[in-house]
């Protein structure tokens, strides 16, 4: 029998995590070429002490460029903004101060023997951020970005029974 990987979409109050099983041999549809990479790369440990968010992203483009057979990896990128996702530098309404700018989030994980796809997201949830894959490479965004571009549509909408009554009236 052979040995298949599933990209799994669980969906937990409202946002969606990708899970791997099974094994990457597989050609599955259903998960794209960069999936299947994340999935099928190892990293047999990640010891991180407080590193920001640019380091840890490095590290693991570094480390699956290191394990891939390819020798390609997977690129990540993070957004303008994403790293000070959820954090705003203002006024303390109390006490009337300015709030320092807000830091990279720090990120400490001691794993051994974890897919990328799985580090991954560990460390978007330590970092309150959300994947998106585009072609080649992950894009690291805040939280509240939206899913899909927003589309603003106008309609014509016809009067209402009661306008008609006025208009009728005067």
């Amino acid at each position: 029998m052979k040995a298949q990987i599933l990209v799994q979409v669980a969906v937990f109050g409202g946002l969606a995590y990708l899970a791997c099983v099974g094994d990457a041999r597989s050609e599955e549809p259903r998960a794209s070429k960069l999936e299947r990479k994340l999935c099928s790369i190892v990293i047999p440990e990640v010891n991180l002490r407080e590193a920001n968010l640019s380091d840890v992203v490095a590290f693991l483009v570094e480390t699956s460029r290191k394990l891939d057979p390819e020798k390609q990896g997977v690129n990540i990128v993070i957004a303008p903004g994403a790293t000070t996702a959820g954090t705003t530098a203002g006024a303390d309404p109390f006490t009337g101060k300015t709030n320092a700018p807000p830091a990279e989030p720090r990120i400490t994980l001691n794993l051994r023997n974890m897919s990328e796809m799985e580090v991954l997201k560990i460390v978007m949830e330590l970092a309150g951020l959300k994947a998106r894959a585009r072609g080649n490479f992950i894009l690291l965004v805040p939280l509240n970005t939206p899913d899909s571009e927003l589309v603003t549509r106008t309609y014509s909408v016809l009067p209402t029974f009661s306008e008609k009554i006025k208009a009728m009236a005067e």
